[in-house]
């Protein structure tokens, strides 16, 4: 997936990230360089042969007596192996990196007649030398630009979103695809020094830090008194369901057919919405009820998704949904079951789990309601998040949308179908459309999605009313591609973009998962490719 995600953002969304980085770097760090001290190659290729697992700062106050007793590579060839062990014992690994240093050097005078050479293939001839030794040579002594993937340049690169590698070599390839190549050697040291004195591994600062309006990761981040704690989406799903997938090849009526292959997943809309989340490189921890063996095998493929749930017990079985897919006609067919009745004592644990979270930033509510449950259950919920400072989505269907629209939510994103049901007659127009959206919005939403399948989605807020087309897609399934746009315009929200961009996302979101076959969840490069595609025009 990683290599489709750089692909697909090279000319979009991810090298516009990378150009923010590099300008933001460039006002902040005009002048930075490699910290470490030296006067020629060689001093800077020993110097940072002694950096490995050594700070900087402890290199220089090393390498100032170093240099002024060892001044050529023959000096480091013929030393005595154990003098040369103490005179830089204190950087740690002392032993193995006079061997590399002697290894060098031997090298150096035997082949380079003592000189260090300026090509990326002879450096890393050199014992003890990589990529990452080499680039910093080259920058520095021989002005050939190169990214050198440090601790510092990998973690920030990954928090930043400009790879989702975690191999040197792979993280400095992807770097070098979003970056103009006489900016590489610039870029490495600032990284390196923002991410010394801002972005520490333990406790970044983000509240200091000049990219937290476009960081992704900054916004997981808030302050507490022992540094900082990531940001938590909470999605509630009242009814979920194990879903199974059948394919078949051609459904025949009053006739024995055979099952080609099955799948089962984690379902439900709230479900659902964390699981798009999930592909979309954003945590949340999914609420709701469960019960029985289905909700036991539920909650154990959303483990092995890697979601977090913290689900209420319900003396009832979990429902299972049937979904079966015709590949001769390419149709789908839905079975979906009523679900387990909620007993009143149930329903309260839900409320009281809803009471105790720790300073939620969203509370995501979607689906329908289970056999028992009053629509009041929603107003509830909503309300109760939005007193703990959460901002709130509402993503279901007539009566309950009436109800929990009371709530007054952050975002309400009924289809054309529920929006018709809203209503009480078919909308058909768009100025229909328009016209009871922003009674929703009045009503007491602050902003309104809906959704309209390939025509795109409409977005009201109390400043704008945009309508977003998604680019022509082959669909091959519709199932969750609304839960998948839900996800899109969170993801837009929790990286503090303008509504339109999150608009954007949802409807790049939502047909990223109509290219899915089963799950109906998007996928992230394709919802990273088609976000580039997305036309939006004011109504």
């Amino acid at each position: 997936m990683a290599a489709c995600y750089i692909t697909g953002m090279q000319s979009g969304a991810r090298q516009a990230l990378a150009a923010k980085t590099l300008k933001t770097l460039r006002r902040e760090y005009p002048d930075a360089r490699v910290a470490l001290t030296y006067s020629s190659p060689l001093e800077l290729l020993v110097a940072t042969i002694l950096s490995a697992q050594c700070t900087d700062k402890r290199v220089n106050e090393l390498t100032g007596s170093l240099f002024r007793k060892y001044r050529t590579a023959k000096d480091y060839a013929e030393a005595d192996p154990a003098t040369l062990e103490q005179d830089i014992r204190p950087a740690g690994f002392f032993r193995n990196k006079a061997r590399n240093i002697q290894g060098c050097c031997r090298m150096l005078v035997e082949r380079f007649h003592g000189q260090v050479p300026g090509t990326m293939e002879e450096l890393t001839q050199l014992p003890g030398v990589g990529r990452k030794t080499a680039n910093v040579i080259l920058g520095a002594c021989f002005n050939v630009p190169g990214i050198t993937v440090d601790t510092h340049v990998l973690r920030l690169s990954c928090r930043l979103g400009l790879t989702r590698q975690h191999d040197p070599v792979k993280v400095e390839s992807d770097l070098q695809k979003l970056l103009p190549r006489a900016s590489w050697t610039f870029f490495s040291n600032a990284l390196i020094q923002h991410g010394r004195s801002v972005c520490a591994a333990r406790k970044p600062r983000c509240p200091d830090c000049a990219m937290n309006r476009f960081c992704p990761s900054a916004v997981y981040l808030l302050p507490c008194k022992s540094g900082y704690i990531r940001v938590v989406i909470y999605t509630v799903t009242l009814n979920p369901a194990l879903d199974r997938t059948i394919y078949v090849d051609g459904l025949k009526p009053f006739d024995a057919n055979r099952i080609l292959r099955e799948e089962r997943y984690a379902g439900g809309k709230g479900i659902d919405v964390s699981r798009a989340l999930k592909e979309l490189d954003t945590e949340s921890i999914a609420l709701g009820f469960i019960g029985g063996f289905a909700g036991s095998e539920l909650e154990g493929r959303l483990l092995n998704d890697g979601i977090a749930s913290e689900f209420t017990p319900i003396q009832g079985e979990t429902r299972v949904n049937v979904i079966i897919h015709d590949s001769t006609s390419a149709r789908e067919t839905s079975l979906l079951a009523q679900g387990p009745e909620v007993q009143p004592f149930e329903i309260i644990k839900l409320v009281q789990k809803i009471e105790s979270l720790d300073k939620p930033e969203f509370v995501i509510v979607s689906g329908s309601l289970p056999v028992g449950v009053n629509p009041e259950i929603y107003r509830k919920i909503l309300t109760l998040a939005r007193t703990k400072g959460a901002r709130t989505v509402l993503d279901t269907e007539v009566p309950a949308l009436n109800v929990g629209l009371r709530a007054k939510p952050t975002l309400l994103k009924p289809n054309v179908y529920e929006l018709g049901r809203f209503a009480g007659r078919e909308l058909t127009t768009t100025e229909e459309i328009v016209a009871w959206g922003v009674k929703l919005r009045d009503a007491g939403a602050e902003i309104v999605l809906v959704s309209m399948g390939a025509n795109g989605i409409i977005m009201i807020t109390d400043r704008v009313k945009l309508h977003a087309r998604p680019p022509e897609v082959k669909v091959v399934s519709t199932v969750g591609a609304g839960d998948s746009a839900v996800a899109g315009f969170v993801y837009g929200l929790t990286r503090n973009l303008e509504h339109a961009e999150c608009l954007k996302w949802a409807v790049a979101a939502g047909s990223a998962a109509t290219l899915c076959l089963g799950n109906g969840v998007c996928r992230w490069n394709d919802a990273a490719e088609l976000v580039t595609r997305v036309e939006t025009k004011p109504l």
